[in-house]
């Protein structure tokens, strides 16, 4: 059975990763705190995240019982420097969004600058690349995101990096979504041959190939409208799982150029 992944930190204040199974069970990992540096292991070893997470697991506890007082995190993100990580929308092109220091908190989302702009929701891959400069995809996950910039809410649960959750779930994704105006009820899952299309537009690209670089990417979204509230989320059940994600608008800050 494949893991399912997420981030938090303790009631310690300790960064931590669990696996998560299909009743809600969670197993937390021994020997990594973060989804980065189980990837860097398993690909030393020529592994897969979900042997590391056989071999690592701890004992399973229910996920509400294990997650007291805990923060989730993001379902992806470079733990030590944000500017190694890139967060892209493919749906349409290649649009970049920024570096990771947009990463929203799933239930913890900070301030972004989105004033009135449109909101997305969309299925993402995340993509490490490796020491030959290839990219390895780690998993999918959900993501809420405004325009470039302006804050980016990813996970919280990361899935297999393979495609079979994809075509054992349907063609969609149902949604439901608050703070926003639309009429949007779903996200459109992509195929195979899709997927590798919008992974090769992006990673062709020399720049876009730096080792132990982390790559955020939207593979399919669904634009929800302009945003009529502080608080936008969009919850959704994927391998049923409930996927709930949240980001705040704000008031875009006051910057001025002054010549020296």
């Amino acid at each position: 059975m494949h893991s399912h992944f997420i981030q938090f930190v303790d009631a310690t204040g300790a960064r931590r990763v669990g696996s998560l199974d299909l009743h809600g069970n969670l197993a937390t990992l021994r020997a990594t705190d973060s989804i980065y540096a189980l990837a860097e292991r398993a690909i030393s070893e020529s592994t897969t995240l979900d042997a590391l997470a056989q071999e690592f697991a701890g004992e399973r506890e229910v996920a509400e019982v294990a997650l007291a007082g805990a923060t989730l995190l993001g379902g992806a993100d470079h733990p030590v420097d944000e500017a190694r990580c890139t967060l892209w929308d493919l749906s349409g092109g290649v649009r970049c969004l920024g570096d990771g220091s947009g990463l929203a908190s799933p239930r913890r989302p900070h301030p972004a600058t989105a004033r009135t702009e449109t909101l997305t929701a969309a299925l993402c891959g995340a993509y490490l690349i490796d020491g030959h400069q290839q990219p390895r995809r780690l998993g999918f996950g959900l993501a809420l995101f405004g325009g470039p910039f302006s804050g980016f809410a990813f996970g919280p649960a990361l899935f297999p990096g393979t495609e079979e959750w994809l075509e054992a779930d349907g063609s969609r994704l149902e949604i439901a979504a608050s703070g926003v105006d639309t009429s949007q009820t779903h996200i459109g899952l992509t195929d195979n041959a899709a997927i590798a299309e919008s992974e090769g537009r992006l990673f062709r690209q020399p720049q876009c190939r730096r080792t132990a670089d982390l790559h955020i990417a939207a593979l399919t979204a669904v634009s929800l409208g302009a945003a009529r509230a502080e608080l936008a989320s969009v919850a959704t059940r994927l391998s049923h799982l409930p996927l709930e994600l949240a980001l705040t608008t704000a008031a875009e800050p006051e910057v001025r150029t002054r010549a020296l």
